[in-house]
């Protein structure tokens, strides 16, 4: 299970779901990785749409990154901590693959983080994702889009 957070602006709309979606493993996603609604706010994740980037589709994955080095592997950092890793991994990984920062873009940040259980099982991967703030749908990847 992984936890899907609100991100560093608004609050997140369960969109409708995209013809030719299907279900995936969240730590399947990979940068590029386009979806075709978002989950529901802090809420347990076990699978998310996802689709082609060339149909239309509710978000993106921006960049996925890892709990590692110094900071400890062993026991669970806590809530605050996972938030904070999240939220600095996500602005940080923003401008390099969008264009634009976080606060020039028409986007909205969001991720999905490690939970209590999913750690004790090895889950260490934090995924950012991007969706637009007015909820409209995106056709084509945000890559290299100064959106």
């Amino acid at each position: 299970m992984r936890r899907f957070i609100v991100g560093v602006l608004a609050p997140v709309i369960v969109l409708a779901g995209v013809i030719g979606a299907c279900d995936t493993a969240p730590n399947d996603l990979n940068v590029g990785s386009c979806l075709a609604q978002l989950p529901g706010t802090d809420q347990s994740v076990t699978s998310v749409s996802t689709a082609g980037c060339d149909k239309e589709h509710a978000a993106e994955v921006y960049a996925v990154f890892d709990w590692s080095g110094s900071e400890g592997n062993d026991n669970f950092p806590g809530d605050s901590a996972i938030s904070d890793k999240a939220q600095t991994g996500c602005v940080d990984g923003f401008q390099p693959y969008v264009g634009s920062t976080v606060d020039q873009s028409s986007l909205d940040v969001y991720w999905l983080t490690p939970t209590s259980d999913s750690w004790g099982k090895g889950d260490r991967k934090f995924i950012c994702i991007a969706a637009p703030k007015d909820s409209s749908k995106l056709t084509g990847s945000i890559k290299g889009s100064n959106k």
